[in-house]
């Protein structure tokens, strides 16, 4: 099976409804990549019928609110998924943005009590769920890419 492709939201910075802000998922058998996540992304992956736990990488474009401000609610439920289940091992998120990117987040995740990692590259780090924040800059220069193999989707 190759990767689909599915338009989460096509909107632009105020979503209607009919279209949330942008985002788009690609999806192979095992795992899918989340490619921004706007306001409402969470509303409609949900209404695909998506299981969060595929998604193991998120990257977001670039630093406008109606690309990212989705992220928490994804994040969020994710745990909260995790939390509910016996997992025998952490569910690893690659977050793929902008170096403001990470510290957005860890300044998010610091405010609302949540147990931050005990250092770079995890800023994330619970029993259930590791948050692994990645430059994007740094990957475009290393020339790493998402790539296939064996009908999934990584990040080389």
């Amino acid at each position: 099976m190759r990767p689909q492709i599915v338009f989460i939201g096509t909107s632009a910075s105020t979503p209607t409804h009919v279209r949330l802000s942008p985002a788009i998922l690609v999806c192979s058998i095992r795992t899918c990549i989340l490619l921004d996540a706007g306001e409402g992304a969470q509303i409609n992956l949900g209404k695909i019928g998506l299981d969060l736990l595929k998604i193991n990488i998120i990257a977001i474009t670039h630093m406008h609110g109606d690309h990212y401000y989705g992220l928490m609610p994804i994040i969020d439920t994710i745990t909260m998924k995790l939390t509910t289940q016996n997992t025998q091992r952490p569910h690893i998120i690659k977050l793929v943005g902008p170096r403001e990117l990470c510290s957005l987040y860890l300044k998010q995740l610091l405010t609302s009590d949540s147990k931050i990692g005990d250092g770079y590259p995890y800023i994330y780090d619970i029993n259930t769920i590791k948050l692994e924040c990645i430059d994007a800059g740094i990957l475009s220069n290393a020339k790493n890419y998402l790539w296939t193999e064996n009908n999934d989707v990584a990040l080389s």
